[in-house]
């Protein structure tokens, strides 16, 4: 096999790209110009954050659900411009689909968070079961990286018992040992990966669906034989690399729409101008969206 494949791009596939590059490097603008503004009074974050504040007395811990949200909604426009440049470089067959993965996960994590009908405690409780898992997983990767008992892993370890004290004292009732998926804060529990794919299927078509795409995204991210579907040979029996538009927009499609939905839920969460979102909505369905799908 030729150790540089020839990727193979019709004509009407780089022109789309083209267009689709424009739409993901947008995203992340739209996201700064919707979020730019001060909140309204009258703002389900805003009150939110109050009834937070009163309860507990720290505007740390107050203001937690929208530093998250907020961080999460920048990582992801940020792999969207990573996708605007692979398109615009034609690096089109093997790069997207683990940056379209990520993004996904981060949007839909973005919408199980600020999903509708939850109150400010279960909002809070499901950002600090993030924030626990993260604490968790820094202590093992220290623990590899430097050993057990260095200065790194030990400074882990004591953010790590920060962060359960910090859980006990907002939550008391709160049951964080032992393993992941026995946690509990407020009635809310860790879900995996997959579960709050299915949680955005529910919020945004169908729960069966999306985890079939996630599973995709995923085969076409981690070492299995998947990818073989994008090799082909020419004339003299050389291996090339070949993809068609409707696999490419495919796969940027289940980046795009996704972040796109959760900045839906950051702006009515906090209460912002539409403005920016409904001109860059209009770009998206142009482009990604067929009108028979519509």
């Amino acid at each position: 096999m030729a150790s540089h494949p020839q990727v193979s791009v019709g004509s009407d596939l780089a022109s789309w790209l083209d267009d689709a590059a424009v739409v993901l490097r947008a995203a992340d603008e739209v996201r700064r110009r919707t979020c730019s503004s001060m909140m309204p009074a009258g703002a389900p974050a805003v009150i939110d954050r109050d009834r937070l504040l009163r309860a507990c007395g720290s505007r740390d811990v107050a203001e937690r659900v929208l530093w998250i949200v907020n961080g999460w909604t920048i990582v992801a426009g940020s792999h969207l411009s990573g996708l605007a440049a692979l398109c615009e470089a034609r690096e089109i067959v093997f790069s997207l689909a683990p940056i379209a993965r990520s993004a996904f996960e981060y949007s839909n994590r973005t919408v199980w968070i600020l999903a509708e009908k939850l109150d400010p405690n279960q909002r809070l409780a499901r950002v600090l079961l993030e924030e626990l898992r993260g604490a968790v997983e820094a202590c093992k990767i220290t623990s590899h990286f430097a050993g057990k008992g260095s200065e790194s892993h030990k400074v882990a370890r004591d953010a790590l018992g920060d962060q359960r004290a910090e859980i006990m004292r907002i939550f008391p009732e709160s049951s964080i040992e032992g393993s992941q998926k026995d946690w509990q804060v407020a009635g809310e529990h860790l879900v995996s990966p997959t579960d709050s794919v299915r949680h955005y299927g529910d919020r945004w078509g169908d729960p069966r669906e999306w985890a079939g795409v996630y599973e995709l995204l995923s085969g076409h991210s981690h070492p299995g034989t998947t990818v073989f579907e994008f090799f082909d040979t020419d004339e003299d029996g050389q291996p090339i690399t070949a993809t068609h538009r409707d696999a490419v927009e495919k796969t940027l499609r289940m980046a795009v729409v996704p972040y796109h939905h959760a900045l839906l839920h950051l702006r009515a969460y906090c209460g912002w101008s539409s403005a920016a979102l409904d001109d860059w909505e209009a770009q998206l369905l142009e482009v990604f969206i067929p009108r028979t799908d519509r």
